[in-house]
């Protein structure tokens, strides 16, 4: 894909005082281009692998200025735009194993997710970044024959990688991050059961 936006709106977060305040910014025009791949194997029997990578180049072409006030264009145009992996990778494994004589089947699943470094602030402040980083999740489910109930005991990032969703930079720091539930170790149960 290859694509162009006029008008773009962008949330830009300031520090006023000791509040922070969003911002809703017209960035302008921006440009985006890249490819997303995604497979699905199943190489033998209740075995399925499942995967995608995404190349997303997405860039502040030139950025608008307000008819006030000082501009920052000349430091921003051609830089990425906030929110935005260039990379992203996932790849999925899934093995249902059928139990004879029993009342459940067990399913297997191991999933890794990978993203590229990716930046917060539209001012390409150094400390609004979050690194790249990688999660292994897995779970074992047990199925009922007629396939209404599923238990799942499930362990989310089990290589307990710390990775934050926001940065808001005040200076040469951050004020504020927000760290989603994900973002460290841990683990759990789900129950489903289907009506129909």
């Amino acid at each position: 894909f290859d694509t162009t936006y006029n008008n773009f709106q962008a949330t830009n977060l300031d520090l006023i005082g000791t509040t922070v305040v969003s911002r809703l910014t017209n960035a302008g025009r921006i440009k985006t281009q890249g490819f997303e791949a995604d497979f699905t194997l199943e190489p033998v029997r209740n075995l399925r692998l499942t995967g995608g990578y995404a190349y997303i180049d997405a860039k502040i072409d030139k950025f608008k200025c307000p008819p006030t006030g000082a501009c920052p264009a000349l430091a921003i145009n051609g830089k990425p735009l906030p929110l935005s992996s260039k990379n992203k990778v996932s790849l999925n494994t899934s093995y249902f194993l059928p139990l004879e004589g029993q009342k459940f089947d067990l399913d297997f699943n191991v999933g890794a997710q990978y993203q590229g470094k990716m930046g917060f602030d539209i001012n390409q402040n150094p400390y609004a970044v979050q690194k790249g980083y990688g999660t292994i999740d897995a779970s074992v489910a047990f199925v009922s024959k007629d396939n209404k109930l599923r238990l799942a005991l499930i362990g989310k990032n089990l290589t307990d990688q710390h990775f934050v969703i926001n940065r808001i930079p005040n200076g040469t720091s951050f004020l504020r991050q927000i760290t989603p539930r994900d973002a460290e170790r841990y683990f759990g149960a789900s129950l489903r059961y289907n009506l129909f």
